[in-house]
């Protein structure tokens, strides 16, 4: 069989990774949107709250914090990153179109799919027109190199090759299992779009950074009551002290833990799948 070039890769289905599987979406209601800015984190989250002691470089910082607290708490990274990792020999799951659920996800594209010798030398690279895509959103990845004249006996009409149904049977031996035998570079990701994330995501990172701002300014509110008297005169009022954003803080913890679920749940992270 005759190596292809990575050129011809990457190999994606083609739907927006959010909505997950969405092929066309309307532009009536906003579902992503940039990286969240210093301005849409006051406006949304810190209206009314007193940020003279930050500037914009100290509430970017406390976004960047949030972004990669974010990122640890769905277990999805925010902007594409590319991952590259081995997987072994299954002969069950070879059977089964090959069958490899990858680490991290959800998978925006796959680009490159090959078997590795030991020593890092490409043995042979898999066709991207062989790899079976739209399982992307769930870490899975399936090889099926069946053109319809091999898998039904009927004519399309299109050029076809026999080398699919030749790496089927390729390992009809005695080999079961072989550790570090595939080796697959994929990218990830919340969206598709460089710059963009979905806005539920947004807001999770908001409510974070939020979070962590006001307990800051409460912490630093340590007078819990003040007395003023002059002539026999006397005035005095207590206030909060450092718990002063205690109840707005609870609100914002409570929508964090249920976005982190509700965010887990759609990008398919909620629970670890695996064969056995």
């Amino acid at each position: 069989m005759a190596f292809i070039s990575e050129q011809d890769y990457p190999k994606g289905y083609g739907n927006k990774t959010y909505p997950v599987l969405a092929n066309k979406i309307s532009n009536l209601i906003k579902r992503v949107e940039p990286i969240l800015t210093p301005e849409k984190l006051t406006s949304r989250y810190l209206k009314g709250i007193d940020l003279s002691q930050y500037n914009d470089d100290d509430l970017k910082d406390k976004i960047n914090l949030a972004m990669s607290e974010t990122e640890i708490l769905i277990d999805v990274p925010l902007t594409p990153i590319k991952i590259k990792e081995k997987h072994p020999f299954d002969r069950e799951l070879y059977r089964s179109f090959i069958h490899i659920m990858t680490n991290k996800g959800p998978i925006i594209q796959i680009d490159k799919l090959s078997i590795q010798s030991s020593n890092n030398k490409n043995i042979f690279e898999i066709p991207p027109d062989w790899i079976e895509a739209a399982r992307f959103f769930q870490k899975q990845v399936n090889v099926i190199p069946l053109t319809v004249v091999g898998a039904t006996g009927v004519s399309s009409g299109q050029p076809t090759g026999a080398a699919g149904l030749a790496f089927i049977a390729a390992m009809n031996g005695g080999i079961n299992w072989v550790p570090s035998y595939w080796e697959v570079e994929y990218t990830i990701g919340v969206c598709a779009e460089e710059g963009q994330i979905p806005m539920v995501v947004n807001e999770l990172v908001g409510v974070i950074a939020a979070i962590e701002i006001l307990g800051n300014l409460g912490a630093q509110n340590i007078n819990t009551s003040v007395s003023v008297s002059h002539d026999g005169i006397s005035q005095s009022s207590s206030n909060p002290g450092p718990a002063v954003y205690q109840t707005r803080i609870g609100e914002l913890t409570a929508k964090k833990e249920e976005h982190v679920k509700k965010i887990k749940k759609i990008f398919y992270n909620k629970y670890f799948v695996s064969n056995i």
